[in-house]
């Protein structure tokens, strides 16, 4: 078979340069094919007559024919050749090494966020703060950090407890609700109203316990949650 061929690392070979020219290929006891191997972490084709022509592997980079080095944690490298390797995205992290693939980052867990690009540990996602936020896997900015139900204020910042007679049933910075006439809340950070009990009644919007439910007089009565004697 004429062309020298390869098994791990491909070779650079004077004997490749005979075979182009179409002259016979000496044998390796002869001491005329003087193989080169590509430098670490690269590869080269079939028979290769330059060291230009090694390039380096997924997960390192360098010129061609040079030197090729690692991706470091935080960053990957999907092809062969001289492409510089690509960070992982804010919102997620790397900590392995040469890595070949995007798969590699990992996203920040829900609660967290990350505004990093190219970030190399878990410790980069940071936990949102004031601990009545919360937000969704691989967040990359403070701001996806919500208000949570029963609290209120702007994305990424400080988030206030409902206050007596109101509630909040959604994440985010919406407003909270005053309970309705025939309800009340008597706690704080409230997800829903409590209505009050039949045979009373209340007028009151945003009432704060259960003394403004008044009982119906007399002969009338009322429904769970009225807002009105019948």
């Amino acid at each position: 078979m004429r062309g020298p061929r390869h098994a791990e690392r491909v070779r650079v070979s004077v004997c490749a340069v005979m075979w182009l020219l179409g002259g016979p290929v000496p044998s390796a006891d002869m001491l005329l094919c003087f193989v080169q191997s590509c430098p670490a972490s690269a590869n080269s084709p079939v028979a290769s007559i330059l060291l230009t022509q090694c390039t380096c592997n997924e997960g390192y980079s360098g010129p061609d024919g040079g030197t090729c080095g690692a991706c470091v944690a935080g960053e990957y490298k999907s092809v062969t050749g001289t492409a510089l390797c690509s960070q992982c995205i804010a919102g997620t992290y790397s900590t392995a090494t040469a890595a070949t693939s995007v798969d590699t980052c990992i996203s920040c867990g829900t609660g967290k966020y990350s505004e990093i690009e190219g970030a190399d540990e878990a410790a980069d996602c940071l936990t949102c703060p004031f601990q009545t936020t919360h937000s969704i896997t691989g967040s990359d900015n403070v701001t996806d950090c919500t208000c949570n139900v029963g609290y209120t204020g702007p994305d990424g910042q400080a988030c206030s407890a409902c206050a007596f007679g109101k509630f909040k049933r959604v994440q985010g910075s919406v407003a909270c609700t005053s309970c309705d006439a025939g309800t009340y809340q008597d706690v704080v950070a409230a997800t829903h109203c409590i209505s009050c009990v039949a045979d009373t009644f209340s007028t009151t919007v945003g009432a704060q316990n259960s003394s403004f439910c008044l009982a119906c007089p007399g002969n009338a009565s009322a429904a769970v949650g009225s807002n009105e004697q019948t």
